[in-house]
């Protein structure tokens, strides 16, 4: 993938914090600012995913009880054994 320059303006705080925090890390500013970038995505991401399986947990949850009585009705012998 290549590379795009781009102008940001900062707080003068925010960008002495940036420049301290990249070169403990011992990186170039942009890696440091990828590195928080990609980060975030994969948050994201990974917010994204657990809100979609408790969802479909539920979802799966909700069938199970619905599903229990049909289930006793047309295949009587379920719950005999």
């Amino acid at each position: 993938m290549g590379h795009v320059k781009i102008n940001l303006s900062l707080d003068a705080t925010v960008a002495a914090a940036m420049r301290r925090l990249a070169s403990e890390d011992g990186k170039p500013i942009s890696q440091y600012l990828a590195r928080l970038v990609q980060a975030d995505e994969q948050r994201r991401k990974d917010r994204l995913a657990e809100e979609g399986y408790r969802w479909m947990a539920g979802d799966s949850a909700a069938f199970a009880r619905e599903s229990g009585s049909l289930v006793a009705e047309t295949w009587p012998e379920w719950g005999r054994e």
